[in-house]
């Protein structure tokens, strides 16, 4: 018996170091917008203070405010093994190209708005993006939009905008290839449009803004946003508005838009209720990365306790209002309401968390070389894009 104990104790000692190991995790949290540092700090503090051992995580939060926009902070994460951030789908696009064989980021974690995020492949998709024209333009069609008039929510540095104008890019359409800028090409194949929110000093840059109320790029013209860029169209100021499916079927709803249609890749259009096939792209939910060298375990264990936060956590993670009345993200986006831990495949490869077709629509805008991107013609590119059309969106 007495033998025995000594035996017991150590095994017992060893099970509570194995434990307590298991479940320390201490990372550094980048943050790159001026509310989200007071909230990461009470985020540290809370998961600091957590009364369950294995709830326990060390937080130190690393303001990247001055130091630029979310680029800052995933080139920390790639240089760092215990850095994390969060960012949206373009940011991620732009560090998967910035990423090396033996250093890239990974996504652990995918925001999720009341559990309604559609699960394609392993990826949360938000939303899609929609061409809306007004009832009685039968004369649109999605090959036929050179020098018509465009209406877009609004310009952002990370590059959410571009994302319809990528099928046009891969389709061939219009080439980029002469400064492999989307504010050029739009300037180069579109007539005169309405971008909100941007300043540029591209050659015919007047263009972008020519249709917007009084000619002004101002985020405050009333053509700004995802309902600003439909009363474009409804007031006859364009021809067609790049927005978001919920918007559009909002306009759906009221008697100016019941009439509208979608327009869809084969050249045909359709009501609203045709989303499925007639989309020009996907809208991916932000992403918390990591760097691919974080250890399995640690990466284990950050999905557990920001999928499933302690109580004295759940009042902080997913609150916007608090912290700042005019950001639409602080840290997360509002709205959102979980985080859902990823299948393994999009969790290992960001290219299958983005969506191959969102990549190569990239690729082809950015004049990236990649062995998604193919620029086809006649007979090939047709069949193709029906491929892409039946895959991607019935999934």
């Amino acid at each position: 018996m007495s033998s025995f104990a000594p035996f017991m104790l150590s095994s017992l000692l060893l099970l509570l170091f194995l434990s307590g190991s298991a479940s320390s995790l201490s990372i550094t949290w980048c943050v790159y917008r001026p509310a989200d540092i007071t909230k990461c700090e009470e985020l540290a503090i809370a998961y600091g203070q957590s009364s369950s051992t294995n709830n326990k995580l060390e937080i130190t939060c690393e303001d990247y405010n001055n130091k630029g926009d979310a680029e800052a902070c995933w080139a920390r994460v790639l240089a760092d093994k215990q850095t994390i951030t969060v960012i949206d789908a373009p940011e991620i696009y732009k560090a998967l190209r910035a990423a090396t064989e033996d250093n890239s980021i990974r996504v652990a974690l995918g925001e999720d708005y009341d559990g309604t995020e559609q699960l394609v492949r392993g990826s949360l998709i938000h939303d899609y993006w929609v061409g809306v024209v007004m009832g009685g333009r039968n004369d649109l069609k999605v090959t036929e939009l050179k020098n018509k008039r465009i209406c877009l929510p609004g310009y952002d540095p990370q590059g959410a905008w571009e994302t319809p104008l990528g099928y046009f890019a891969w389709r061939g359409w219009f080439d980029p290839s002469e400064r492999c800028n989307p504010l050029w090409t739009v300037t180069r194949y579109f007539g005169n449009s309405c971008l909100p929110d941007q300043s540029s000093s591209i050659p015919d840059h007047w263009k972008i803004c020519a249709a917007c109320s009084q000619g002004t790029c101002s985020a405050e013209t009333q053509f700004s946003g995802q309902s600003g860029a439909l009363r474009c169209i409804t007031t006859g100021a364009g021809d067609v508005a790049f927005v978001h499916l919920k918007a559009a079927l909002s306009l759906y709803d009221t008697d100016e838009g019941s009439s509208a249609k979608l327009l869809c890749r084969d050249n045909s259009q359709s009501p609203i209720d045709g989303w499925l096939e007639c989309n020009f792209g996907s809208v991916r939910t932000a992403g918390l990365v990591y760097n691919s060298n974080m250890l399995d375990s640690d990466v284990s264990t950050l999905q557990r306790l920001l999928s499933n936060p302690p109580v004295n956590v759940q009042d902080i993670i997913f609150e916007t209002k608090k912290y700042s009345t005019s950001e639409k993200k602080v840290i997360f986006s509002g709205g959102v309401t979980s985080l859902s831990v990823l299948q393994s495949e999009a969790q290992r490869d960001p290219e299958v968390y983005l969506g191959r077709e969102y990549v190569m629509h990239k690729d082809a805008l950015h004049c990236v070389k990649s062995a998604g991107v193919r620029i086809a013609s006649g007979f090939q590119l047709v069949l193709v894009s029906i491929i892409i059309s039946l895959f991607s969106f019935t999934v």
